[in-house]
């Protein structure tokens, strides 16, 4: 994510071996899942002091911070440390996950210091940057996280539309319609709990 005085004005990425940027004319939407986003954010020199200063950003770059290297003994001891083969070595054999993972760009308010995002979706002390994915979630649904998570994309877009001057509306029509509509107040009741 490009920053500039605490504005995202756009992405970069890599295309073809090709640096490339593109600009935002608004705002940029980050909503690349619950490891993903926090990942984005953290290259992006977004997060935990402590734990971007030992990653490998321009940033701390400009500031000579460097990794260090926590032996595991075995599997990855042929491996320079630091390289692609090293990390892929690393999580071939010691990184795991348990499933619904949620909660890594918490939601909450500017004064709560595990929040990431405000209720408006909008990374706190970022001008510009939304996340919208089931990083946001403060806590493990009790069910399947794959309707929250989808409900979490259309309250997205129903805040962006308010907040660029749109109108909030769906058009339901039928039973099955009935049925979604009800579905949807009821997951965003639930995600509202945690505003």
């Amino acid at each position: 994510i490009l920053i500039y005085n605490k504005k995202a004005i756009g992405v970069e990425f890599v295309r073809d071996g090709q640096k490339q940027e593109v600009l935002a004319r608004r705002e940029v939407i980050l909503s690349a899942g619950t490891i993903g986003s926090a990942h984005i954010l953290m290259l992006s020199g977004i997060g935990p002091r402590e734990h971007l200063q030992n990653m490998k950003t321009k940033a701390w770059q400009s500031i000579g911070a460097t990794l260090v290297r926590n032996d595991a003994p075995g599997n990855c001891d042929d491996s320079i440390f630091d390289s692609d083969k090293y990390w892929k070595c690393i999580g071939r054999h010691f990184l795991g996950s348990a499933t619904h993972i949620v909660g890594t760009c918490r939601i909450g308010s500017a004064h709560n210091s595990s929040a990431v995002v405000d209720p408006r979706l909008r990374v706190i002390g970022i001008e510009n940057l939304r996340v919208a994915d089931a990083s946001i979630m403060r806590n493990i649904p009790s069910g399947e996280p794959n309707a929250p998570t989808m409900m979490i994309g259309e309250k997205a877009a129903d805040i962006i539309k308010q907040d660029n001057g749109g109108h909030y509306s769906h058009n339901y029509k039928g039973k099955h319609s009935r049925n979604n509509q009800r579905r949807y107040v009821k997951y965003t009741k639930q995600l509202m709990r945690y505003y």
